[in-house]
């Protein structure tokens, strides 16, 4: 079984081939044809160069594989998976259809923008072990959650338990999660409490981009800036300046022997980069460090890509809000790693272009300079 994408003139469609017609149920094709069951992907049965393959509509959801690739799962949105996924077997249970034959591979799971209803795909065939997939899944989950939330951890290692279990099944791993402990009595206020206790400090707040930007060029040779600037690694070290270059007191830099050659120092006044001799016209840290999206035409536009992942959509969760009508609301998204930046089209409505070629929903492309990105209507010069 492969799976793939396919855009089509206004929906997205996952595509399921390498199917056979014999392994596909008559029985099951025709009652989900004819019929909508909450919380299934809509599909449809084609033939493509002589071999069956299964088109599920996936216009305006997101992928689960994509939605926690770099964001973690909270208690709340795993309950809301499980229910949904409960929610699912039941209504398949109407039309004398069994879970078993829901797909649980991550690729094929998706979810509204709010993650608050799941959506699965199902293969009608005979041909499909639920209980591995089960145990996968509630295995690949504990990778996935926000292991900062306890509620979540708890709730993880539970499912996880009871999936592993070969007479598993929907309903158990519901009542897992309705499970309530029982209300912790308060403890009794007295006014002392009131007066004794002094207001906890305030957290400290977590050093900004200039901030490491500062620790990062001090003491750095020329070379080593313009080498990191030319491979593209300046944005990465930068962001990953506070594990590499924690404080040092600075009775302890005292007692180090300096290197001899020009450093660079880092003004905060105007972000530029400073030799010993007050030279400031060699670099520029906003022009060489970063990369944009420069609007075309009579946009006005211009989206500096100031960290990664960088998604772009009408969401304010988004790390660029472009409030469009032809934009969707996690439009797509921007990575980087040593290679260079990439694009990624999330399952968006009107598409991404590249040199006016539309990529597959949830595939990559390599951006390089001069490169002509289109976003549904609007088209920027990436730099």
């Amino acid at each position: 079984m492969k799976i793939s994408y396919r855009s089509g003139l206004d929906c997205n469609y996952l595509v399921l081939s390498d199917i056979s017609d014999a392994r596909l149920s008559d029985f099951s094709v025709r009652m989900l044809s004819s019929n909508s069951v909450n919380g299934l992907l809509k599909f449809a049965v084609e033939s493509l160069n002589g071999e069956s393959c299964l088109l599920y509509d996936i216009s305006g959801k997101q992928s689960f594989l994509k939605t926690f690739e770099f964001e973690k799962m909270s208690a709340a949105v795993l309950k809301n998976f499980i229910n949904s996924l409960s929610s699912l077997s039941k209504g398949l249970s109407e039309y004398l259809l069994g879970c078993e034959n829901i797909l649980l591979d991550q690729e094929c799971i998706f979810s509204d923008h709010s993650k608050t209803q799941f959506f699965f795909c199902y293969f009608p065939a005979n041909e499909y072990d639920y209980s591995q997939g089960l145990k996968k899944l509630f295995n690949d989950i504990l990778s996935l959650i926000d292991y900062s939330d306890p509620d979540a951890v708890a709730l993880a290692y539970n499912l996880n338990r009871a999936a592993l279990s070969d007479n598993c099944t929907l309903s158990e791993l519901a009542g897992i999660i309705n499970e309530t402990a029982a209300p912790k009595a308060p403890a009794e206020v007295t006014e002392e409490d009131f007066t004794a206790a002094e207001p906890a400090p305030p957290p400290p707040e977590a050093p900004g981009f200039f901030q490491k930007a500062k620790v990062y060029f001090e003491g750095k040779k020329f070379q080593e800036v313009f080498d990191d600037i030319n491979e593209g690694k300046i944005f990465r070290k930068i962001r990953e300046t506070e594990a590499e270059f924690p404080h040092i007191p600075q009775s302890s830099l005292e007692q180090h022997i300096l290197p001899p050659d020009p450093v660079m120092t880092f003004r905060e006044d105007n972000h530029y980069l400073e030799d010993p001799a007050g030279n400031t016209s060699s670099i520029n840290l906003a022009q060489a460090a970063f990369h944009n999206l420069k609007g075309t035409g009579g946009s006005c536009v211009c989206i500096e890509l100031s960290e990664f992942p960088f998604t772009i959509g009408k969401l304010p969760s988004c790390t660029f809000c472009l409030d469009l009508p032809t934009i969707s609301r996690n439009h797509c998204r921007l990575s980087q790693d040593d290679s260079g930046i990439s694009i990624e089209d999330l399952n968006s409505t009107n598409g991404v272009y590249i040199n006016n070629e539309r990529i597959p929903a949830y595939s990559r492309r390599s951006l390089h300079s001069g490169d002509l990105v289109r976003l549904a209507g609007e088209t920027f010069l990436f730099n």
